[in-house]
């Protein structure tokens, strides 16, 4: 998913999520975000 940006044939898939890229995180920096993360699809409760 990190490289999706670079293949021109999926930025449609990119769009439609709203974004432009991926990018790798830790969890360290989303700490205390599970607030508003519970509403993105896919977070555990």
């Amino acid at each position: 998913m990190l490289k999706l940006h670079e293949n021109p044939a999926l930025i449609d898939v990119l769009t439609e999520l709203g974004t432009a890229q991926f990018v790798k995180t830790n969890v360290a920096e989303i700490a205390g975000n599970e607030r508003m993360l519970r509403r993105v699809f896919g977070y555990p409760k």
